[in-house]
């Protein structure tokens, strides 16, 4: 396939968040059908725990690395109450409190929905980061900072799927279109381009400040554990054994699949030639298809690690209280002096 083939498929069908590298499927499919008396099974599967967990390459870790680099998630979402408060009732208590919660469920998300409320940070960050790298640009007579369109974050990832909006709108979420970045130094010349593209590296430096929890080395390390335990509970014996009973109900439909996150994949694989050809109204009925698929055999399995991450939350949070406290601490004051400088407003995001 040639290059502009692959940029147009890009552009039509990127999936809903970053996917697996490999496949733990067949690493689990060959665990379970390795013959082995039931006491060496017993005795090894410790080990077999391990390398599970160590080879699964969770596609929710570009989180932790992503998130510093470039905050593009966008999508609004729930609050929940949570984090300090000085003032009860007042605009500074509302604001700190969806600060801190977005940033858990950006970090520490148990599910799509936690996932699409995260995003509402993250598209406030992006805002913030923008207007600081224009205001920096401008001072010095250049064009305003490029602006990264990327796709609504509502129906979820791969590994965290939002079910209900995917349910409701009968579409996985692949084929929202990406847009950008933009090129505001174009029509620039050779000479006036190169001292664009210096300023813009200085800028954006100087901007980090305007998000500077996401390297937070604490909230790092705090992610890094979460998505731990996310391999953990994916890998665990109740959700294989849901996988299984679920992946026996997908293989007598057209979108056979082993995993929740696989059977988004399926879903996008069958999507991905009839958006290239422009076949809209087939390509509709073929998401509507495999939502209905992956709802009626993959919601129990989807349904089960919503409750088992929910409950690991509500532990890792008692565990890190006081790490949590002054990570949100941080967030607070960073968002709310953002706000302050730049006259944007968390609770302003957009929907997608």
């Amino acid at each position: 396939m040639g290059d502009d083939a692959l940029e147009q498929l890009r552009r039509e069908n990127p999936v809903p968040g970053p996917m697996p590298g490999l496949p733990i499927e067949p690493v689990l499919r060959r665990l379970d059908d390795e013959p082995a008396a039931a006491a060496a099974r017993s005795s090894a599967r410790p080990r077999r725990a391990r390398k599970v967990i160590r080879a699964l390459p969770v596609a929710l870790s570009a989180i932790v690395v992503f998130a510093v680099a470039t905050v593009v998630i966008t999508i609004g979402g729930h609050h929940r109450s949570s984090g300090p408060s000085s003032r009860p009732g007042s605009h500074q208590e509302r604001a700190a409190t969806s600060a801190a919660s977005y940033f858990l469920d950006y970090r520490l998300p148990r599910n799509g929905a936690d996932w699409a409320a995260g995003g509402r940070l993250g598209d406030f960050t992006t805002r913030v980061r923008t207007k600081a790298e224009t205001s920096c640009l401008t001072a010095d007579g250049l064009p305003g900072a490029p602006i990264y369109g990327e796709p609504s974050q509502k129906f979820g990832s791969v590994d965290f799927p939002n079910m209900p909006v995917i349910k409701s709108t009968s579409n996985v979420g692949v084929t929202t279109v990406r847009i950008g970045p933009t090129d505001p130094a174009k029509s620039l010349s050779p000479t006036k381009r190169k001292a664009y593209t210096a300023a813009l590296s200085r800028c954006e430096a100087s901007a980090r400040t305007t998000y500077a929890f996401l390297g937070n080395r604490q909230a790092i390390k705090l992610g890094s554990e979460w998505l731990n335990i996310f391999s953990r509970v994916s890998a665990s014996p109740a959700i294989r054994a849901a996988n299984r009973r679920a992946a026996s109900c997908s293989r007598a439909t057209p979108f056979p699949a082993s995993t929740v996150g696989n059977e988004i994949e399926t879903i996008e694989a069958k999507l991905t030639p009839l958006n290239l050809r422009g076949q809209n109204a087939q390509a509709k009925a073929t998401n509507a298809s495999g939502v209905r698929v992956l709802i009626k055999c993959f919601g129990t399995v989807e349904t089960l690690r919503d409750r088992l991450m929910a409950a690991q939350r509500v532990r890792f949070l008692a565990q890190h209280a006081q790490a949590i406290r002054q990570i949100e601490h941080q967030v607070n004051r960073v968002v709310g002096a953002d706000e302050a400088k730049y006259g944007v407003k968390l609770g302003a995001a957009g929907t997608g």
